[in-house]
């Protein structure tokens, strides 16, 4: 593999014409990759634009939102992996997009609203 050899150009190369194709497949391997590519390249800072380029170019793809979803609850950007997992869970709700929202709570113990999630606005 082009990365063992760290050959990340040329990766990336071939990466771009799997992108460029649409693929549809349920997994998130091509995206870690990127990432790892970029790291190689010491680039790590062009994943984010990358992958909203990506999703502005193909919003059908659940694996591609759903990593940069995680990618953001991750780097703590709670408000921009907030829309993308509440959308993706509205599409299709999922057991892993319902615990990633849940995780984060949205924004884990640290910015959790101490509030039971079910209020129905009268004691019992």
């Amino acid at each position: 593999m082009l990365t063992k050899r760290k050959e990340y150009d040329a990766a990336l190369k071939k990466l771009d014409v799997y992108f460029a194709a649409k693929e549809k497949r349920n997994e998130q391997g091509p995206y870690e990759l990127l990432e790892n590519i970029l790291k190689g390249l010491d680039k790590s800072a062009d994943f984010v634009p990358r992958m909203e380029k990506l999703v502005a170019a193909d919003s059908s793809n659940r694996p591609l939102r759903m990593y940069l979803a995680d990618h953001y609850r991750k780097a703590k950007q709670y408000s921009l992996a907030e829309p993308l997992y509440r959308e993706l869970l509205r599409e299709n709700p999922k057991p892993e997009v319902f615990r990633a929202l849940v995780d984060q709570g949205l924004g884990g113990a640290e910015n959790r609203r101490h509030r039971p999630l079910h209020d129905s606005g009268h004691q019992r």
